[in-house]
């Protein structure tokens, strides 16, 4: 039996992304980090953007004026590579990303830029909200969560979700200035770049640990419905809360560890040697019931090693997203990407 997709997590990853609260100084460090980058890669790694194509991927609303970048930035660095490619899974996003670059860039966006439309999770955050949506919404009592929590725990793999059967046609949606990514591996962007100017350079922020946020966020709204303060007659204590957000995360991190892996290995696949800047959460500290994971970049580090991806600590500092429910904070991790001599791992 094949499932639609409730939200195809495309209409809920924009929906998600408006709601972005994270503020002015988060957004500092990623352009200060993403400058530092490309000093680092001019004065230790002697590349010019020139030298190759870039791929900006998961850009986010705003990206050119108050996201990732900034109009000197692009102007500095990005408009300094031949060819750039913008690629995202939300038709929304990329359209706002046009508008974005357009207002800051001009001339330059349609001569050089292409605006893909890819699902770098190749179906895995779609299968995850539809495989965990319906449970969500069917909890309607604290006993319900508890069930839920033990649901997941002992009962939930990878290889459940992967079974979940989804029928969508959302990502065939285009503009007249997007297209398609190639969908046996949307990170190869071969037919988009002459073969002589190929991807050297990568920017992901927050695609890491983002790809399944919308889901995040719809069970976190579930799980404060039953919070005292809320005034419900079935709140669920905090010690219980506790237990079933550990449950949760276990299992967001599981998820989040296997998307990153299969993520650069087939980003290394298409594109060997590229160079990778990405920031991502590590963690939620929740005001109320403590800290818990998201990713761990140490075993996703253990997973690539074999293959020579390597990933380099640059920087870190916390997020804080206090308007949100309930109020958290992120552990943000800067780093750069890098894959040894290719012909050590071919």
């Amino acid at each position: 039996m094949t499932v639609k997709a409730l939200t195809d997590n495309t209409d809920g990853h924009a929906k998600y992304c408006r709601a972005d609260a994270s503020g002015d100084e988060h957004y500092a460090n990623v352009r200060r980090c993403l400058s530092r980058w490309y000093a680092y890669l001019i004065s230790r790694k002697h590349l010019s953007p020139g030298e190759g194509a870039l791929a900006i991927c998961a850009p986010g609303f705003g990206v050119a004026q108050r996201r990732d970048l900034s109009c000197e930035i692009i102007h500095r660095w990005i408009t300094q590579h031949p060819r750039v490619i913008v690629a995202d899974l939300s038709f929304d996003i990329l359209a706002d990303a046009i508008e974005s670059f357009d207002a800051c860039a001009g001339p330059l966006v349609q001569n050089r830029f292409d605006f893909l439309r890819c699902d770098f999770s190749h179906g895995l955050s779609t299968q995850f909200d539809t495989y965990l949506r319906p449970l969500i919404d069917g909890i309607r009592e604290p006993d319900h969560l508890l069930h839920f929590a033990e649901r997941i725990s002992s009962q939930t793999d990878l290889v459940d979700i992967r079974r979940t059967r989804t029928s969508s046609d959302d990502l065939q949606r285009c503009s007249p200035r997007m297209q398609l990514g190639n969908p046996r591996n949307f990170w190869d962007f071969g037919r988009f770049v002459p073969d002589e100017q190929p991807v050297r350079f990568v920017i992901a922020n927050l695609l890491l640990a983002g790809m399944i946020a919308p889901t995040e966020q719809h069970f976190r709204d579930k799980l404060m419905s039953f919070c005292p303060d809320r005034g419900s007659r079935h709140a669920l204590p905090e010690d219980a809360s506790i237990h079933v957000l550990q449950q949760w995360h276990n299992l967001v991190t599981r998820v989040n560890n296997e998307l990153a892996v299969s993520l650069f290995e087939m980003a290394y696949d298409a594109n060997p040697g590229v160079c990778m800047f990405l920031v991502t959460e590590t963690n939620a500290l929740y005001d109320r019931f403590g800290l818990f994971p998201r990713i761990d970049l140490r075993e996703v580090q253990r997973r690539i090693e074999p293959r020579g991806i390597r990933l380099h600590h640059m920087d870190q500092w916390v997020s804080s997203h206090h308007t949100e429910t309930p109020p958290h904070t992120h552990h943000m991790v800067a780093v750069r990407v890098e894959q040894d001599a290719v012909s050590d791992h071919s």
